[in-house]
């Protein structure tokens, strides 16, 4: 985070796009990108991208789990499309336009080990005027061995809880749409708790630890939002087997 903030402080170009080491642009990202942002006068712009083996070969192609937008979209349209899983932006498929993310003072978080990114596409998406899409994949999003982002742990996604709650608090504060919030605080936050609990499981942490942390009484209210949904089919069968404790 502190790379990307460096990079974006120090910029001089009209555009910013921003890499991890894990990204690889193919022949065409930045002209592509860049001339759909000057005919859109998008703030944020993005491709499609394929996740692909260290050996360059395609493991998941971008049209098998997301769509393009159908336009020009306003960002708020746009970051709520996002949420529910219908497009995706990573850190390196996507133009930004330099002026709006200082005038917006977007940064990424500083000693967010994990789901900064999603924060800050997030929070970038809700305050864009207009976000438009080259509807190709020219960006490869290259899963390596070793690396942050090739396994999950409940560690991590301790904090990708912390990521949610910032988005929640931004959104509030920014005077978002009433329903965006209610999903955050009812689908979005105690999913992600959900997901924390069954790796700690699958860790094979103690019972005792997981009684502690239902203890918490913010935990508790959280996962009550949560636990009859319907969304939780595939996850309450594991769940009742392995944790019942949350169900008490």
């Amino acid at each position: 985070s502190i790379a990307q903030n460096t990079g974006i402080g120090n910029a001089s170009g009209k555009y910013l796009a921003l890499f991890d080491a894990d990204d690889l642009m193919q022949d065409g990202f930045l002209r592509k990108l860049f001339t759909r942002a000057e005919e859109t006068n998008a703030d944020i712009v993005f491709c499609g991208y394929d996740k692909v083996s260290e050996q360059g070969n395609v493991t998941q192609a971008h049209t098998e789990s997301f769509r393009y937008l159908d336009g020009p979209t306003d960002g708020i349209t746009a970051g709520t499309l996002m949420l529910d899983k219908k497009f995706r932006i990573v850190i390196g498929n996507a133009l930004y336009r330099r002026s709006f993310l200082r005038e917006n003072a977007l940064a990424f978080i500083p000693g967010c080990p994990y789901g900064e990114g999603i924060e800050f596409i997030v929070k970038a998406l809700f305050l864009a005027m207009i976000v438009a899409s080259v509807n190709e994949p020219f960006f490869h999003y290259v899963r390596r061995s070793g690396s942050v982002h090739s396994t999950r742990t409940s560690r991590e996604l301790f904090h990708l809880i912390g990521v949610r709650r910032r988005i929640r608090e931004f959104f509030s504060a920014k005077g978002a749409p009433q329903d965006l919030i209610r999903r955050m605080d009812t689908v979005s936050i105690p999913k992600t708790h959900i997901k924390t609990f069954i790796y700690l499981i699958r860790e094979g942490r103690s019972n005792r630890m997981i009684r502690r942390l239902l203890g918490n009484p913010e935990i508790r209210r959280v996962l009550n939002n949560y636990l009859l949904s319907t969304e939780l089919k595939r996850s309450r069968a594991f769940l009742l087997k392995h944790a019942p404790l949350l169900f008490c």
